[in-house]
């Protein structure tokens, strides 16, 4: 059964994050996005994959390490995709 581990459910508390103050953070924001995307992009050429696979397999990540489970299950929500599956909605 393909979600046999899934009758367990971990809430997730993450800190909050720190604040920060400065006028160099904007300016290291545009350069280190310009730059993320374009390996975001070679990386999805190379693997055959879409951005979203690489996001959504991070965020499996993270939840693995914060619940320290080996099993970890997500969901999101896609509309406009009719998967003729009865109470799928």
């Amino acid at each position: 059964m393909a979600l046999e581990y899934a009758d367990k459910t971990a809430k997730v508390t993450l800190a909050k994050p720190l604040e920060l103050h400065g006028g160099d953070l904007e300016m290291y924001k545009s350069h280190s996005q310009t730059l993320v995307l374009t390996q975001l992009t070679q990386v999805c050429n190379l693997l055959e994959v879409t951005p979203s696979s690489i996001f959504r397999t991070a965020w499996a990540i993270v939840l693995q390490q914060y619940t320290q489970s080996n099993h970890v299950v997500f969901g999101s929500v896609v509309s406009g995709r009719d998967g003729g599956h009865p109470g799928a909605e």
